[in-house]
């Protein structure tokens, strides 16, 4: 997906939920990585759970760290930024995002309901300051916890999150 489709999904007078994946970098590459992408009417936010080390501390839970419509990179490069590397990949050098879920609703609607719960997750994640690759806690760790909170949703992870089984063992 590029920027230009995005933001003709984008409904300013409505609560959105968006939920893409992408692949991983290699040598990862057949593993779903997904994320969250919330529209408040009008006011839109990424939610990553990625591993990124950076100035003496470690950071999971990530706040618009690349604009939505964007996948990681497809090359080794990919992995610089992961640990604190400042390294530019182009556009060229990344997986496309495919969205694969999408809510929409006015005040009171599940969308509105998802949106503030996403929204307070910096804060109510149980494991914002934790994170294994496989298999879990990670980034589809994240988005099945949230998944747990509302099942009425009919949302599915596919087979290849790995990490999602995690969430799936947990309480909510």
């Amino acid at each position: 997906m590029d920027e230009k489709e995005f933001k003709k999904l984008i409904d300013k007078k409505k609560y959105q939920v968006f939920l893409f994946k992408t692949r991983l970098s290699p040598p990862l590459a057949w593993i779903s990585h997904c994320y969250f992408v919330i529209n408040k009417k009008g006011r839109v936010k990424r939610y990553d759970v990625i591993y990124w080390i950076g100035k003496k501390q470690h950071k999971y839970l990530l706040l618009n760290y690349v604009p939505p419509w964007l996948g990681f990179s497809n090359s080794w490069k990919g992995y610089l930024g992961l640990v604190g590397i400042r390294h530019y990949v182009k556009l060229s050098e990344r997986f496309e995002s495919e969205l694969i879920f999408q809510l929409k609703g006015a005040k009171g609607s599940i969308a509105e309901k998802m949106v503030n719960f996403i929204e307070k997750t910096p804060k109510s994640y149980p494991f914002g300051r934790r994170y294994l690759t496989l298999p879990g806690p990670n980034s589809n760790t994240f988005i099945q916890w949230i998944i747990n909170h509302f099942p009425e949703s009919g949302l599915k992870l596919p087979w290849n999150a790995f990490g999602k089984g995690y969430a799936k063992r947990m309480k909510t």
